[in-house]
């Protein structure tokens, strides 16, 4: 496996990339459970897109950002979900700066998972010395889980109707120029 090394002498290989994309995912989920929303808004770049199967949704300002906070801890808080575990399943640098992973998200009451684990893929970029979620394509229909929230936020900020699907599952995603895999 190729090995590429930034300024700073830090390995961009798979590993590295993994460790990074599963850090990043852990310290989203503890910002959540702690209701952390300035911790969180420092891991997610705003402007932020997130696709579903359902209609985009685009962030495009703090106010945005802690509107799909807020309806994410809310969704949690009704349904009594008691973990919220994602876990990467792949990921790699596709330049010195930019991550694209997949990982699978579980939602949990006790030990009964919730709903379907679905996958996501996102894209991290290293920008003002920290790594961020710039983009997330969502395996979720509009009418249940997150969806429902994607679906939320965007009635709480006044969108508009849009008909677009999320292309997960096909040849290529709409963040990627590629698959995404650990060779």
């Amino acid at each position: 496996e190729m090995c590429i090394r930034d300024r700073n002498g830090t390995k961009r290989d798979t590993e590295t990339a993994r460790q990074i994309y599963q850090d990043l995912l852990d310290r989203i989920a503890r910002a959540y459970e702690t209701n952390d929303f300035e911790d969180y808004a420092r891991m997610i770049r705003i402007p932020h897109h997130i696709s579903s199967y359902g209609p985009p949704v685009q962030l495009d300002t703090k106010a945005d950002l802690r509107a799909l906070f807020d309806n994410v801890r809310t969704h949690f808080a009704n349904l009594e979900v008691t973990d919220y575990v994602r876990t990467c399943l792949s990921a790699r640098f596709v330049k010195d700066d930019q991550i694209i992973g997949m990982h699978e998200t579980r939602i949990l009451i006790k030990t009964r998972t919730l709903e379907e684990p679905y996958p996501v893929q996102s894209r991290l970029r290293f920008h003002d010395d920290a790594w961020w979620v710039c983009e997330s394509d969502n395996a979720v229909e509009p009418e249940r889980g997150f969806g429902r929230v994607l679906k939320k936020t965007r009635v709480d900020r006044g969108a508009a109707p849009v008909q677009q699907h999320s292309n997960i599952g096909a040849t290529r995603s709409p963040l990627i120029k590629g698959e995404v895999s650990n060779d």
